[in-house]
């Protein structure tokens, strides 16, 4: 479990979080980690956070941001907010680390979710994007749906393409969370 602290890599995309508030920590109002991106280093893929604001706070860096298809630069001391359910995707694209704080409003179960993609990355089971297969995708998905949610697919077919998947994951053993990567 996250905890005020603690720190979590993921090794494909070249990020680093260090968790600064957690959801116990604020009664689920919000989530605040601080982040280092490596050079190059990005999210997995574009994405949406149903429900839930996305702040990212440069601190030193330069990052590119595409924000419902529209793409801009910003650097040190700028502040990218991301509404709900708005697809977006960023990267470092300056030549040194990138150092961000990030947090999302409320916190949800977004802790869980960092802790199981950066798990799944550091043991190889993602490929060189982050993503790891379909099955076990789809059952990360459902289980986080109201938190992130690929941006792969229209908005209506999401559901049922992934909750399919999911059953079938399931089946082949594939879980949304693991012990060894919490505590």
């Amino acid at each position: 479990m996250a905890h005020k602290g603690k720190i979590i890599d993921n090794p494909v995309t070249g990020e680093r979080i260090t968790f600064l508030q957690t959801a116990q920590d604020t009664n689920g109002q919000l989530l605040q980690m601080d982040m280092v991106v490596k050079p190059t280093g990005c999210v997995a893929s574009e994405h949406v956070h149903p429900g839930l604001e996305e702040r990212l706070a440069i601190i030193s860096g330069t990052c590119m941001f595409r924000v419902n298809g529209k793409e801009q630069i910003f650097s040190t001391g700028e502040t990218v907010i991301v509404p709900p359910d708005t697809p977006h995707y960023w990267c470092n694209a300056g030549t040194e680390e990138a150092h961000l704080v990030l947090e999302f409003r409320p916190a949800s179960q977004m802790e869980a979710s960092f802790e199981t993609w950066f798990g799944l990355a550091r043991d190889g089971k993602t490929d060189a994007y982050g993503v790891p297969n379909l099955l076990q995708l789809a059952v990360i998905v459902q289980e986080f749906w109201n938190d992130v949610q690929p941006n792969m697919l229209p908005p209506m077919l999401r559901k049922p393409f992934f909750w399919s998947l999911a059953f079938i994951g399931k089946l082949f053993g594939y879980r949304a969370r693991y012990p060894q990567y919490s505590e």
